[in-house]
């Protein structure tokens, strides 16, 4: 069976300076999921820290690993269908990719300022006026980053032609959901529920929390059942939570803001569990980087006074000290992301992680990415 060729780490030998070619490695194509398996057959690995134990299960299973009193949490955030084709036979193929579309939530859809957008298409200069699906237009101000895979531009956006209406029923119209590239196919109708948790009920993010993709209404109905208590934040995912390394050192990445939210409730749910010493498992990395980003008040002597609002800049990566998870429910990633950098950390290293989680996986039929199986680490 084919196996993934991992590149020669440099963790050890450098340990104040990380290379983040310790991060990449090659997953046969065949091994990247390009539709979901059916929910009974979704696989799940899971990995003991204690122990080092790995065991192979279904995900249908997962209550068998949990106890009860534990908490899980999830990241509720919607998936806007914020990819929009541009118009014309000029501009044949090529579109922009709306950023924090959340930012807009109620405003009427005459003329919206400060939008951001991605393209991957040609550079648009300063001035360039965008024609795009349903009769909008994106004026283009200014370009904010500019990378190999990737240009991130700043504008205003309006609708000389299109009645009024809101961002997000302009993009439920005329958009289309950003599918992750690696999945090398177009969208299809089935991807609208396919990519979208069962759960999900705050619009916002350009990509979708895929660790939630697992969990079917009946599962979630069963884990209540069996006295596991089952909470939500939201962290309104970007583009870079996805976004590979572009820095030679693990160090020098930084992650773009995230606008997360969790309610007073919830985080007075998770201030008792953890005074009563529950554990917390996060379901996905976006859950995860949210918990750990206001550990500070949930690991506080005085218990949560009001909602927990703020944008998300927090990067975990190997060495890192977790407040407040006991454990985390991730897919297997995509290399030199901080999404593989976080699921080090929780692993207890990178070579714990791609050098024996990964090549085990690899051995089995494990499939790869957003429509892949998953992992338990706890």
């Amino acid at each position: 069976m084919a196996r993934a060729k991992m590149l020669i780490s440099l963790h050890k030998e450098i340990p104040m300076s990380v290379s983040t070619q310790c991060y990449d490695f090659e997953i046969p194509p065949e091994r990247v999921a390009a539709h979901p398996r059916p929910k009974a057959s979704q696989l799940l690995l899971t990995y003991t820290k204690a122990t080092g134990e790995i065991n192979h299960s279904t995900f249908s299973r997962l209550g068998a690993f949990l106890h009860p009193g534990d908490v899980m949490v999830f990241n509720d955030s919607k998936v806007l269908p914020a990819k929009v084709h541009l118009c014309g036979e000029k501009w044949s193929g090529q579109f922009l990719i709306l950023l924090r579309p959340y930012a807009f939530p109620d405003e009427q859809c005459l003329l919206l300022k400060e939008v951001q957008v991605i393209s991957s298409a040609q550079r648009f200069e300063p001035g360039s006026i965008l024609p795009l699906m349903g009769g909008a237009q994106f004026a283009v101000q200014g370009v904010i980053q500019s990378a190999e895979e990737y240009t991130h531009y700043r504008g205003v956006l309006h609708f000389p032609e299109a009645k009024p209406t809101t961002l997000e029923a302009y993009l439920n119209t005329w958009g289309e959901l950003p599918l992750p590239p690696y999945l090398n196919r177009p969208t299809l109708p089935q991807d609208r529920q396919d990519y979208q948790t069962s759960y999900a009920s705050h619009p916002g993010s350009i990509a979708a929390p895929t660790a939630g993709l697992h969990f079917s209404p009946a599962l979630l109905h069963h884990l209540a059942l069996a006295e596991i208590e089952l909470l939500r934040v939201t962290l309104h995912i970007g583009y870079g939570t996805f976004r590979a390394f572009s820095t030679a050192t693990v160090e020098e990445h930084h992650m773009d803001p995230e606008h997360y939210s969790v309610s007073k409730e919830t985080a007075l749910s998770l201030w008792r569990a953890l005074r009563e010493g529950r554990r917390v498992i996060a379901v996905g990395t976006t859950s995860a980087r949210t918990l750990e980003t206001v550990a500070d008040t949930l690991c506080s002597d005085v218990a949560p006074s009001g909602d927990l609002v703020g944008e998300s800049r927090l990067f975990i990566y190997p060495p890192f000290t977790f407040r407040v998870l006991s454990g985390l429910i991730t897919n297997f990633h995509y290399p030199r992301t901080s999404v593989l950098a976080l699921t080090a950390a929780m692993c207890g290293g990178r070579d714990i992680l791609i050098d024996t989680i990964y090549q085990e996986a690899l051995r089995r039929d494990y499939l790869w990415f957003s429509y892949g199986d998953a992992m338990l680490i706890y």
